[in-house]
């Protein structure tokens, strides 16, 4: 019966113009085992680790108030692919300061303040960090950085006046940065002093004014007592006082 069923099967399939396909053994299944992942943690110690070197450019002595970068360049001691990671620039002295810069090319650079107090000498390290899992080994150099005081310029400003008016005086300290501190202002006929005062500056600028005087020709002198970060300096202007 069975059979005569297949038989009518196919010919009903045959009529219908398809093809019926009738697998009579099954597929076995496949049994497969994941490969075991194994995480290994790196090291810095390669056998195949490279040595480096760091070297330090910048300029040795300044003004208080000059611009001053510092730049590391990393060498490998063999050729091959520039190393990469990060130099860290420590500062070291009167002030002490700290940057972390990705290297780029070979090199990193840092601006160092111009603030740093006058009279002093720095000590400046670069040291190559390397990223993690690197062949590259750490490195580093260093270099002395001395400040010294920024020089001034003391400009004087005593207009004319009539007898009627009071001697004055606008003085204005130039330097790199705004110069700090005082300035002795001084009123002198013929080489003589006939009055002086003391006035602090204040954003690099002062004035004076003074008694009213005889008609005659005056001078009146100016020195910049300087301050910690800065030289001393001085400057004068000629007026005349009319009747």
């Amino acid at each position: 019966m069975f059979k005569k069923v297949l038989l009518r099967s196919f010919a009903g399939a045959t009529a219908l113009g398809s093809v019926l396909a009738v697998s009579l053994v099954a597929t076995p299944a496949v049994l497969t085992t994941a490969p075991e992942i194994r995480t290994v943690a790196c090291s810095l110690k390669y056998p195949t680790s490279v040595s480096t070197a760091t070297s330090l450019s910048m300029r040795r002595i300044a003004a208080y108030g000059a611009s001053t970068t510092a730049t590391a360049t990393v060498t490998r001691d063999d050729a091959g692919t520039q190393p990469k990671g990060t130099v860290r620039f420590l500062l070291r002295g009167a002030v002490n300061k700290s940057w972390s810069v990705k290297l780029r090319n070979g090199q990193a650079s840092v601006a160092l303040p111009r603030t740093l107090p006058a009279s002093n000498t720095y000590s400046v390290t670069a040291k190559y960090w390397p990223p993690s899992c690197s062949i590259f080994k750490r490195s580093s150099g260093s270099a002395s950085y001395t400040v010294f005081k920024a020089g001034t310029r003391t400009i004087v400003n005593a207009p004319d006046i009539r007898r009627t008016q009071k001697p004055s005086a606008k003085v204005v300290v130039r330097s790199t940065l705004t110069p700090g501190g005082k300035v002795r202002v001084a009123l002198v006929r013929k080489g003589n002093q006939i009055a002086a005062q003391t006035k602090r500056l204040s954003g690099g600028r002062a004035s004076a004014t003074f008694s009213k005087v005889r008609p005659g020709k005056y001078t009146m002198k100016v020195r910049y007592l300087g301050a910690r970060n800065f030289r001393a300096s001085s400057g004068s202007d000629t007026f005349r006082v009319r009747r």
